[in-house]
């Protein structure tokens, strides 16, 4: 007979936006476990790429916390020929 242990854990994540580390620190502090950051444009108008400057600022704000990052990079595939 197959058993299947499953479980599940829910966490708050931020992302890292371009232009604004400003809330990143207020974050943490509120218990957020992770942050991602588009290397490229997500095709949302208010969550455009993320910048090398962009993420070295994040990374220095960030780098006494204990923190998942996903660096998330957007394509776009024409499969209608």
């Amino acid at each position: 007979m197959l058993q299947v242990n499953c479980m599940s854990i829910v966490v708050s994540g931020g992302g890292i936006v371009s232009g604004d580390t400003s809330n990143l620190e207020p974050l943490i502090n509120a218990g957020v476990m992770g942050f991602k950051a588009f290397l490229t444009h997500s095709g949302i108008e208010d969550f455009p790429n993320t910048s090398l400057k962009d993420l070295e600022k994040s990374a220095a704000i960030l780098k006494n916390s204990i923190f998942l990052c996903l660096l998330m990079q957007s394509s776009t595939l024409n499969t209608m020929g």
